[in-house]
């Protein structure tokens, strides 16, 4: 990922309402599926600046692995306690070798254009994850809503459902939760979409569609909403994200 994204996903990962609703959803997740009590080792690959990897640390000991040197600049200034690790999700047996982890996550890791082989990559992820621990995979949604903020950040692909739960099921995990994200958002995402598709912007300016923060309140306010509908059963048949958890059954379960 281009320097100068992970630099500006900095000045927004501390208070953007995606974070805050990816913090409140790890953290139903990890209630309802984690591995239980006390510290657990966590792995995030593709940490990027570490806003959601900070996040993460609050659960246990934190490693962050990510090919970016301003990766690295961001992480070891916030987290000065946690181990990162340079490289990339093609690069765990090497990095890792056969190291596992309570919790292992991807937050918008595998959409890069670097990745080659996204179900490949699944199934590393996959391997890192120890008996009873869990897999958390989130990516960009539906090939439709491909756009200039995907052109930006080196978007290779927009992800549906299955093409994450199949690697997770190849593996030998088991898939408890999966489901579209943010579909209160989709119908904005297709018409900006459809724009930049027939007029594409000039240039390779970093303007992000998430630096508005008089549009932030809407936008959790929103979010918020989905969320108790979601709780209260309801599954988006669309949306820009999907999201997957899967688990690996310890051999006594």
């Amino acid at each position: 990922m281009d320097d100068r994204w992970i630099d500006a996903l900095a000045t927004v990962d501390q208070w953007h309402w995606l974070y805050r609703e990816r913090a409140d959803r790890i953290a139903a997740t990890l209630g309802r599926w984690g591995p239980g009590a006390g510290a657990l080792t966590m792995l995030d690959v593709g940490c990027g600046p570490g806003g959601t990897t900070t996040e993460l640390s609050s659960y246990g000991h934190i490693t962050a692995i990510d090919p970016s040197t301003a990766s690295q600049r961001w992480v070891t200034q916030r987290l000065p306690d946690a181990r990162f690790l340079l490289g990339g999700v093609d690069q765990l047996d090497d990095l890792l070798g056969d190291e596992t982890f309570d919790v292992v996550s991807a937050f918008n890791s595998l959409y890069h254009r670097s990745i080659t082989d996204p179900r490949h990559a699944v199934e590393s992820l996959a391997r890192q994850v120890a008996n009873g621990g869990l897999l958390m995979l989130e990516e960009p949604a539906d090939q439709r809503l491909f756009r200039q903020q995907d052109r930006v950040s080196h978007t290779g692909r927009r992800f549906d459902i299955i093409d994450l739960v199949e690697p997770c099921e190849a593996a030998g995990l088991r898939v408890v939760s999966r489901r579209f994200l943010h579909s209160w958002a989709w119908p904005a995402a297709r018409m900006i979409a459809w724009r930049d598709q027939r007029r594409p912007p000039a240039g390779d300016a970093v303007a992000s569609e998430m630096a508005s923060p008089l549009l932030d309140a809407v936008a959790a306010r929103l979010e918020r909403m989905e969320g108790a509908a979601v709780r209260r059963g309801y599954s988006p048949g669309r949306g820009t994200g999907c999201w997957v958890v899967a688990t690996r059954d310890s051999p006594n379960d």
